[in-house]
């Protein structure tokens, strides 16, 4: 009877062990160098697509079944994610989609009899977005920023920074947490006038590296003196725009229109204290008046009446955009080759940031890598995709006191998939 018992619990978990799917241990089989893999691109931002690919060597490499094997953080095992067969060199390959490869994660391969691969990591970030509510206020006026992280991360802390200096540098001004459909919504007022450089950062963790939105710039304006208003057509213009700085003289007592009054247009730089005068003109019939100005740098604007008593309005900020130029090394690839991106800022602004997005699925531009710029205000950025399709990129570089943020043009990209046969061994 024993020996029956004994049997029958044998057969019991073998048939369990037959129904549950093929699990590995964390770390992954020893490294076997008849069989190699790679990964490509090796970080991404969620949700883009990777190749993985490699080569079985050996003389009957050919027509053989390669087992492609995954854990994702924080899991401890390995799963079954799909298999191939071979070319006649011992090639083969694994194409990861757009929307599949979500968190971070480990790869390896397994082949005939014990072949198996070394273990490949695969960083993921998290895909962040963010979205003013406005791209001009006034002083101690809040702008929400609102956004979402992808994949979910409910209930995880989400950081608004604002650039500190140089566009090296970061401050976190305020934190909230994800809601349950992992966006956010959080609100800032800042206490003095000036341009802002705002982005939004998820710190990372197990599942997902750091991930971090596009820059959005914000300019924030003195709060208006009700009686002698003034304001910017567009507050954030290219290079030479031109702009109409206008507003409205109205009667200190009753709020009535000051028409025919002469009025005069000072200019300043942010930073400086010298105002000087740069246009004059008169008042309407309902005591508005308007000058038309266009430059290469940020300026302030100030009117003020030209005779006694003299009176002023607030300070305007406004914002003039970088100049970035971009020219990719072609605009065509295959998959798994690297291209780079280079090109100029101007005004010059050596040892500044700058960074690659690229167009994401959500129609959102998504930071990539960044770079520095070099004496002459140079960049080079290499950067390689995981599948085939169209793309579209940009460069983008951070203000400073002369210039407001400026991208530059999208430029697209076609990616093809290329024959098993051309692709690398890999490691």
């Amino acid at each position: 009877m024993r020996v029956r018992v004994t049997v029958l619990v044998a057969a019991l978990v073998a048939c369990a062990c037959a129904a549950t799917p093929p699990i590995a241990a964390a770390h992954g089989p020893i490294r076997d160098r008849a069989l190699t893999i790679h990964n490509s691109p090796q970080s991404i931002v969620a949700g883009d697509p990777v190749l993985i690919y490699g080569r079985l060597l050996g003389r009957e490499s050919a027509n053989q079944r390669i087992v492609l094997w995954h854990r994702l953080n924080p899991h401890l095992g390995f799963t079954i994610i799909g298999s191939t067969q071979t070319d006649s060199s011992g090639r083969y390959e694994f194409t990861r989609q757009n929307g599949i490869v979500q968190t971070n994660r480990s790869w390896y391969v397994t082949g005939p009899v014990t072949s198996h691969s070394q273990t490949v990591r695969e960083r993921v970030a998290a895909e962040v977005t963010l979205t003013p509510s406005a791209t001009q206020a006034s002083t101690r006026h809040p702008i929400t920023f609102a956004g979402q992280v992808s994949p979910g991360h409910a209930g995880q802390l989400i950081e608004i920074q604002a650039q500190r200096g140089d566009s090296n540098g970061w401050t976190t001004i305020k934190t909230g947490r994800l809601d349950a459909s992992s966006s956010y919504s959080i609100p800032f007022a800042w206490r003095f006038p000036g341009p802002r450089e705002v982005r939004a950062v998820f710190p990372g963790d197990p599942r997902n590296t750091r991930g971090i939105s596009a820059v959005s710039a914000v300019v924030v304006e003195q709060t208006e003196v009700p009686d002698f208003t003034i304001g910017s057509s567009n507050p954030i213009v290219a290079d030479q725009t031109p702009v109409t700085i206008s507003g409205t003289l109205l009667a200190p007592s009753g709020g009535a229109a000051e028409s025919g009054v002469s009025v005069a247009l000072y200019s300043s730089q942010p930073g400086q204290h010298n105002w000087s005068e740069t246009q004059t003109t008169t008042t309407g019939p309902d005591g508005s008046y308007s000058f038309t100005v266009q430059g290469s740098t940020n300026e302030l604007y100030q009117a003020r009446t030209t005779f006694a008593p003299v009176r002023a309005s607030a300070v305007v900020y406004q914002g003039v955009q970088d100049v970035v130029s971009i020219t990719p090394s072609a605009t065509a690839a295959v998959v798994g080759q690297q291209l780079t991106f280079s090109g100029n800022v101007a005004p010059g602004k050596p040892g500044d940031a700058v960074y690659l997005e690229r167009l994401g699925k959500d129609g959102n531009w998504h930071f990539v890598r960044s770079s520095t710029l070099n004496q002459a205000s140079d960049y080079s950025i290499g950067w390689t995709f995981g599948t085939p399709g169209a793309k579209q990129v940009r460069v983008q570089v951070l203000g400073d006191p002369e210039n407001v943020t400026g991208a530059s043009a999208a430029v697209p990209i076609t990616v093809t998939l290329p024959p098993v046969s051309s692709l690398p061994n890999g490691g």
